[in-house]
């Protein structure tokens, strides 16, 4: 039972009876110490008077806590009925075992009488205590009673036996002439300390909401407390203090019969009260028109709020038919509704628009009959609720169901994309049926072609704006891509949370081919597929904001064949139509994909290159290199056909890095370009003049290196190369050309442009041969048979596919030994393709060749792959050297490198060794292989070996470490 208001008034008057109880108490004992425990006379007649009245008031309570159960009340009353059933039992063998009672099966006295007692007040203390902490659940089992019930009679039947029969095993409790003993005594302290237990439990669950009468409970336990301590107080059996015990535990049964009763009598007909009020609150809130009609539909009365749109309808026609107020539409719907009704006692769901106020409005009827007495006319409760609102939901839905199956996909997702539905035009684009999608994501369509930024991007706009239009690439089931026009909008609900997405998206994949081809038509030629004057003057409108911008200067090269007109009269227009598009395919091969090839009309190209480079010159370098490609691209024949066809450009270069007029620029390439025709044609030309002459210089160069290759000018100085004694242990082969015309032409000038061009190949073909034919010449001299020759390797040449091959065959050719062969490779070379030149260099080392890691220090070799590469030798690039003696992190570099070289196991050679005081810091260091102008500067051959024979001469004999085997061939 709910804790309520009710509660509090009982707990003032358990509070104010106890107060009462609890003066009178404490009265007694005090004047108990001033005068004498008066003696009650016939005390037997009234001791058995109120045991009488207990035990009548303990037999209530268990007749109305035992039948209990059949309203669902907890099974703690059931506990409390059955236990003080057994606590009567027990007060009625006390009141007839009491001094001077006729004999109870044994003998009466106050032993007997007070091991009843004491056997019922535990029995009550421990029950009461029980249900105080326990929680009150219903307990409607027919089990739970008699188990209870029979537990209870099974305790009364042992304490009989033992009280009747066996009295000896229990403590004595009272002594005639001396009162109570100490057992006596200390047995009420402990069955008033269980009720002060209970007593402390049932307060703290005061403010709780109960399903018991608490404050009934705390009087109960109470009060049999102060019925106890008066039970440890009295001298004789018939005293005061014998006759208040039996007094306060009067009380306390009177609470307690108090509590259950109100449990379980009073509290039904307050729950029946409380239910009258809810339902009159509920219908006072109900918005709903409530009628009482007759099987006519005449209303009887109604019931609704003060404000229901059809009051003053409803309260002008009463007692009338509905009908007065009711087009005959409505009215048969009515009455079909009473008539189903009065058949089935109930019927919902039938539906009327009523005119009202504020216009028609439709309502929803639910009639149901109600119970009568036979004879008595049939009435009925109609309930009318206003379903205007949901009618035009319903509408708005079938204008949206309607709306939803369009022409358009449609796609319904909830907040985590996960997709909710689909309609039919979905599935004819996509292929996809409502069962394949449904629970899936629309990622199911993707085509692969969007990366993770272009998703982002689109949902950081749908969570910003609510919504997201563009175009998206798709997959259908059948794998074929399709281009949809997408818009997705984001659903909230009331709280401004995104509850839904909804997408539509159409096919626009023929529209897109249509618009594809109007475009190409208009920014593309439809021979060559190249963009068209159009499209080129909007690309050179943006290269120009772009170059100014960035400051890098961009190029435009004008591109004109020579004599095609000759071609187009004598083959036709179709080869030369033929030649164009093959011209297009050359030109497209030439640039970067960064850059523009477009045909102007007729025979002429443009081609845009963007933003080359900030420097002047390199930009004009880039553009001549291109021009030269051009040049050797379409200087090869052209297939046409069953004919073979050369033909040969003139193309004008012209180069800007600001904003000009467009115009302006064509006529700068054009005008380039007639001086290219004017000088000769198959050629190229700078609008301006210095710029031509560094290309020319650059052509010119180029042509003498070509030149210089065939007609060996090119030469091998040679450095000589010492250990720690000054001893020549070799020599490093330095290429040098000697121009007839130019004189010395420094390798710095020569070898960055050999390596663009792949000249290198040709100049690094003649340097190996060079190389191995010195060393089979130095085979026949003493002073240098040991003598071991370094040369260095461009990394085109060491990347060439049969460069093993190469170095191979020319050991075998002049038959000398592979070892006295070093390669010197540098640290830019190494770190390219890192596998294949492991596998290039340990190929070499089989053969015998020795590798120099040249210029170490200078790059970003990694010490990972050092350990890995077949080394012998590191050689400490010159740069540290230099200032060795004067700058400590040089001598710290030169330092770590030598002490890496050793843990290697690798030889170490310094070059540019320049002093004896740097070699000496170097020795001391560790290193004690030595180059440089100290020893010897580069020189030719024959000047070479005077200076090499002079040094073996001057210095000690000590055999090579090199050279453990036959010079003539392979180890």
């Amino acid at each position: 039972m709910w804790y309520h208001d009710s509660h509090k008034l009982e707990i003032q008057k358990v509070i104010n009876i106890i107060g009462l109880l609890l003066f009178i108490l404490v009265t007694l004992f005090a004047g108990a110490v001033l005068v004498d425990i008066p003696v009650i006379p016939d005390y037997l007649a009234l001791h058995t008077f109120l045991e009488t009245i207990t035990v009548v008031i303990a037999s209530l309570i268990f007749s109305v806590g035992w039948n209990a159960y059949r309203r669902g009340l907890p099974g703690n009353l059931l506990v409390i009925a059955c236990a003080f059933l057994g606590v009567a039992t027990l007060d009625f063998s006390h009141m007839l075992s009491y001094s001077g009672m006729p004999d109870f099966f044994t003998p009466s006295g106050p032993q007997k009488a007070t091991n009843f007692w004491l056997f019922a007040r535990f029995l009550a203390a421990i029950t009461l205590l029980w249900v105080a902490v326990s929680t009150w659940r219903p307990a409607n089992s027919i089990r739970f009673r008699y188990t209870t019930l029979g537990l209870v009679f099974f305790f009364v039947v042992i304490v009989h036996w033992l009280v009747l029969f066996h009295e000896n095993w229990l403590p004595i409790a009272y002594k005639p002439g001396k009162g109570l003993t100490a057992s006596k005594i200390y047995s009420e302290y402990f069955i008033i300390f269980l009720n002060l237990i209970a007593a402390g439990f049932l307060c703290k669950r005061l403010g709780q909401q109960l399903n018991f009468n608490a404050a009934g409970l705390i009087g109960v336990v109470s009060s049999m407390a102060m019925s106890e301590l008066f039970f440890t107080r009295y001298q004789d059996l018939t005293d005061l203090f014998n006759l208040m015990g039996h007094l306060y535990k009067v009380v306390s049964y009177i609470f307690l019969y108090y509590a259950v009763f109100v449990e379980t009598i009073e509290y039904p007909y307050n729950q029946l009260r409380d239910s009258q009020n809810q339902l009159q609150a509920t219908l006072d809130v109900l918005p709903d028109m409530l009628l009482e009609v007759s099987r006519n539909g005449q209303i009887g009365f109604y019931r609704t709020t003060n404000n229901h749109l059809l009051t003053a309808i409803v309260k002008h026609n009463l007692s009338k038919s509905v009908g007065e107020f009711l087009s005959r539409s409505a009215e048969e719907v009515f009455i079909a509704a009473l008539l189903e009704a009065e058949k089935k006692g109930l019927s919902q769901g039938k539906q009327i628009e009523i005119e009202t106020a504020e216009g028609n409005r439709w309502f929803e009827l639910s009639v149901s009959r109600k119970p009568v007495k036979p004879g008595v006319e049939l009435r009925f409760i109609v309930l009318l609720h206003d379903i205007t609102q949901r009618k035009q939901v319903e509408a708005e839905l079938r204008i949206a169901a309607t709306a939803f199956e369009s022409q358009e996909g449609i796609i319904i997702t909830d907040a985590h994309n996960v997709i909710l539905r689909v309609n039919k035009s979905f599935t004819q684009i996509t292929g996809y049926t409502a069962k394949d999608v449904i629970g899936h994501k629309p990622s199911l369509l993707a085509s692969g072609r969007h990366d993770d930024k272009f998703f982002a991007a689109m949902w950081t706009q749908l969570n910003t704006n609510g919504t997201w239009e563009g175009e998206i690439w798709n997959r259908r089931k059948n794998g074929t891509i399709f281009i949809e026009l997408l818009t997705i909008t984001a659903v909230t609900d009331h709280k401004n949370k995104v509850s839904n997405y909804v997408a539509s998206f159409s096919d626009i994949t023929q529209r897109k081919k249509a618009e594809d081809e109007i475009q190409n038509l208009a920014f593309f030629d439809p021979l060559t597929q190249l963009p068209n004057r159009r499209m080129l003057l909007n690309r050179l409108q943006h290269t120009m904001v772009t170059s100014k911008r960035s400051g890098k200067t961009s190029a435009l090269l004008f591109i004109d064949l020579d004599n095609f007109k000759t071609l187009n009269d004598t083959l036709g227009h179709g080869v030369g139509d033929l030649l164009l598009q093959l011209v297009a395919q050359r030109l497209l091969s030439t640039v970067r994909e960064v850059d523009t090839v477009a045909r102007l009309g007729g025979d002429e190209f443009l081609v845009i290159l963007g933003e080359l480079s900030r420097l002047h010159v390199d930009a004009v370098n880039y553009a001549g290199g291109v021009g030269d490609k051009i040049l050797q691209v379409l200087n090869q024949s052209f297939q046409l056909g069953p004919y073979e066809y050369h033909i040969t450009p003139s193309i004008g270069i012209t180069l800007f890095n600001d904003q000009h007029p467009t115009d302006e620029l064509l006529k700068q390439a054009d005008i380039a370009m007639y001086q290219a025709k004017k000088s000769g044609r198959n050629t190229m030309r700078f609008f301006d003049p210095q710029m031509q002459d560094a290309i020319n210089n650059r052509a010119a160069l180029e042509n003498q290196i070509r030149q210089a290759v065939e007609l060996r000018q090119f030469q091998l100085f040679y450095q000589i190369q010492v250990d720690l004694y000054k001893r020549p242990i070799g020599a490093e082969a330095l290429i040098r050309w000697i121009h007839p015309e130019r004189g010395f032409v420094s390798p710095a000038d020569f070898i960055p442009l050999a390596e663009e061009t792949g000249l290198i190949l040709s100049v690094g073909h003649w340097v190996l041969d060079s190389a191995c034919s010195q060393l089979k010449s130095w085979q026949h001299n003493d002073f240098s048979r040991e003598l071991v020759l370094s040369i260095n390797v461009s990394a085109q040449q060491f990347r060439e596919g049969d460069f093993v091959a190469q170095v191979e065959s020319a050991v075998k050719r002049y038959s000398v030994n592979p070892r006295l062969l070093k390669l010197e490779l540098t640290e830019s070379l190494l770190l390219d393709n890192i596998d294949d030149t492991i596998n290039i260099m340990n190929s070499l080392k089989q053969l015998g060749v020795q590798f120099s890691l040249d210029d170490f220090g200078t790059g970003y070799s990694s010490l990972q792959y050092l350990k890995l590469l077949p080394l012998n030798q590191l050689k400490i690039d010159q740069s540290f050297v230099r200032d060795i003696s004067i700058d400590s992190n040089d001598e710290a570099i030169v330092s770590t490198i030598i002490v890496m070289a050793h843990s290697l196991n690798l030889d170490v050679i310094a070059e540019g060794v320049e002093t004896e005081f740097q070699r000496k810091l170097l020795e001391n260091m560790g290193c004690k292989q030595y180059q440089g102008y100290f020893f010897g500067k580069p020189m030719a051959i024959e000047q070479f070996q005077i200076e090499l024979q002079k040094m073996t001469i001057n210095t000690p004999k000590k055999t090579s470490p090199h050279l453990q085997e036959n010079h003539t061939g392979f180890i």
